[in-house]
């Protein structure tokens, strides 16, 4: 996913990009990278919403980011059928860009491992298999 401020019209304005639901019970580490422009004025954060529509934060940057490629792995709990959003909006006049990758679920609980990688492109992109082929297909 690539997410960039010059085609906003309006500030606050929002990027989704949406799992489909979970068919069963899971629980584990979700893991992806992301680079980040222009944090201050930026807002990247990961939701999961249930079936009656309900939002919950999981994830949201908290720091500025840098020109390399960030780790972020967030514990992932689905008890219930529910989407996972990944969120971008642009608050402020600097403009910027989020970018998102290689995007993967493990069920063991995460290793906290994250850093800094300089690679400008993660494979494989769409690695989100504990969800349907419909969500690479979607994204290709």
């Amino acid at each position: 996913m690539y997410v960039d401020s010059v085609y906003v019209k309006h500030f606050q304005e929002v990027a989704q990009l949406i799992s489909p639901m979970t068919t069963a019970p899971m629980s584990g580490c979700l893991s992806f990278y992301y680079l980040l422009q222009q944090a201050d004025d930026n807002v990247f954060a990961l939701y999961t919403r249930d079936r009656a529509g309900l939002y919950e934060e999981i994830w949201k940057v908290d720091s500025p980011g840098n020109a390399a490629w960030n780790l972020a792995e967030v514990e992932f709990s689905a008890p219930y059928p529910m989407e996972v959003i990944f969120e971008v909006a642009f608050n402020g006049p600097k403009g910027g860009y989020v970018a998102l990758d290689d995007i993967s679920f493990s069920p063991v609980h995460c290793q906290n491992q994250t850093g800094k990688h300089s690679l400008f492109f993660l494979l494989p992109f769409c690695n989100f298999s504990f969800l349907t082929d419909t969500w690479c297909q979607d994204m290709i």
